[in-house]
Formats: C-alpha cells, structure tokens, sequence
C-alpha cells in the first residue's frame, strides 16, 4: 500500500458531504482569520475519494495529497 492509499477513502463522499465539508472548512479559517476563496479541491476528480479534501493548506494550487 502506497503512502497516497492511506488518504483515499474507500466509500466516496457524496454532493452533499463535500459541501458540508467545504463550508465547514471556511468557517474554520474565518474563525482562524483566514479567508477561502477558492480550494484546490474544487474540480479535483479526486475530492469525493480523498480524506485531506478543502483541508486549508489546499489553496492556491497547493494540494496535501501531492506532498
């Protein structure tokens, strides 16, 4: 099993979990005086699959799975 195994989820999310997920991501980094507009994450064929989705190191082209 790669490292990248480790991060991929066996049931994907659905619609509706990865939006939760990403607005509560944005409210964390408000409430860390952050602000998102835009997640990597967003379009990524890999956002249902992946566990590190909208983490906010995930920004700006940055993307957690690639590290």
């Amino acid at each position: 099993m790669s490292g990248k195994d480790n991060y991929i989820r066996k049931v994907p999310l659905t619609e509706e979990q990865l939006r939760v997920q990403r607005k509560e991501s944005i409210e964390s980094a408000k409430e860390h005086g952050m602000e998102v507009a835009k997640f990597t994450c967003d379009g990524c064929n890999l956002a249902t699959t992946c566990k590190l989705v909208f983490d906010l190191y995930n920004t700006d082209g940055d993307c957690l799975l690639e590290k």
